[in-house]
């Protein structure tokens, strides 16, 4: 059915356009409800008049116009009345509407014919549609089709726990593979190092998701022993080298234990307030003297990566400060702190792993 609308601060002058059709309604005695629905064709200002009543929701010229609600109010005595209902010639503004304003975005006038006028409450369809439309996306991109760029990734966000390589700390993986270091953090190192030194923002700048979903789910297969072929995780490897850097921050953000073990958290912040040099670095070697041999080595061979990293500054633009604003997320944290601890450990997070990256050899 095709919808009319209009308003009594209409111009007198309607204009008709196919089947829809503007114009002055503040001539309807008995049309209730400002908004009328025309269907089989057009409707010209000459058949819209005084005369025109209507009888339990149906037009008396045209049986084919269908007006939703009680027949004893009129379109001029609604608009009239209630000058904050959305019209065209004065829409809504969520902006500086209150609660009344988002109640009336929600009403909507029945298109049913068998409810015979009757006025009606009902949830925006928008919001269906977009509900409806996410799902299927989501959908689409939980299948498992290797062969598509966003489809068939493992690594829905909301799944992580169920992938291999997530599953385990950095001194299990290294013991199940049987590697000082795991392999997904010695390879990724080796490509970024390999073609990445040079490139600018490497590591602030991110590569695309769903390269590094593909990235992701290569290594989850080559871990997992679902499929060994070293081929396969190379394509996918061979790639935007920002999307390689990309998903060796994720799986160093998405360990069931940080890098800096959870209870070191706190040693390890709280030597901010160390301003003596040989204080500060006694304070750090204390408090990780005790971490996993997998995890001394892996932080070792990050400092030492990313002052590599740091040296080709003239043409990435990352220095050892820009580096370890990047890297204190990952290395540094602590599921069991709250949100505003967190915000307020930030400065301290990124200062002291600025240290540990400049000073390394004197702390590990």
């Amino acid at each position: 059915m095709k919808r009319l609308f209009g308003s009594s601060n209409d111009n007198a002058n309607s204009a008709v356009n196919g089947n829809y059709v503007t114009g002055p309604l503040n001539n309807f005695n008995t049309v209730p409800n400002a908004n009328i629905n025309g269907v089989n064709g057009g409707i010209n200002n000459n058949d819209i008049g005084n005369n025109n009543t209507v009888s339990n929701g149906v037009s008396a010229n045209h049986p084919n116009l269908m007006v939703v609600g009680s027949s004893s109010n009129s379109i001029a005595n609604t608009t009239n009345n209630d000058s904050s209902l959305p019209t065209i010639s004065n829409p809504m503004n969520f902006r500086t509407g209150g609660t009344n304003h988002v109640e009336k975005s929600n009403r909507r006038l029945s298109l049913d014919p068998n409810q015979n006028g009757s006025n009606e409450i009902v949830k925006s369809r928008s919001t269906n549609f977009l509900s409806s439309f996410r799902n299927n996306n989501n959908a689409e991109q939980n299948s498992d089709n290797p062969n598509n760029n966003t489809n068939g990734i493992v690594s829905s966000r909301t799944s992580l726990n169920n992938l291999v390589i997530y599953s385990t700390t950095l001194q299990q993986r290294a013991d199940i593979e049987k590697r000082s270091i795991p392999f997904i953090i010695s390879k990724c190192l080796h490509e970024i190092e390999d073609r990445g030194l040079d490139t600018e923002g490497i590591y602030r700048v991110s590569g695309s998701s769903s390269v590094v979903d593909r990235i992701e789910k290569a290594f989850e297969l080559y871990c997992s022993n679902k499929d060994r072929d070293m081929k396969l995780l190379n394509a996918a490897l061979d790639n935007d080298i920002n999307a390689v850097a990309g998903m060796l921050k994720r799986y160093l953000k998405s360990l069931p234990d940080a890098v800096i073990p959870f209870r070191c958290y706190e040693a390890f912040v709280s030597s901010y307030e160390i301003n003596d040099y040989s204080e500060r670095v006694a304070k750090l070697r204390s408090s990780l003297s005790d971490i996993p041999e997998a995890n001394r080595l892996i932080l070792r061979l990050l400092a030492e990566h990313l002052n590599t990293i740091a040296s080709h500054e003239g043409k990435n633009k990352m220095n050892v400060g820009t580096l370890a604003t990047v890297f204190a997320p990952t290395l540094v944290r602590d599921d069991g702190i709250t949100a505003e601890r967190e915000i307020l450990d930030v400065q301290a997070k990124k200062h002291v792993t600025e240290f540990l990256l400049t000073y390394h050899k004197d702390i590990l």
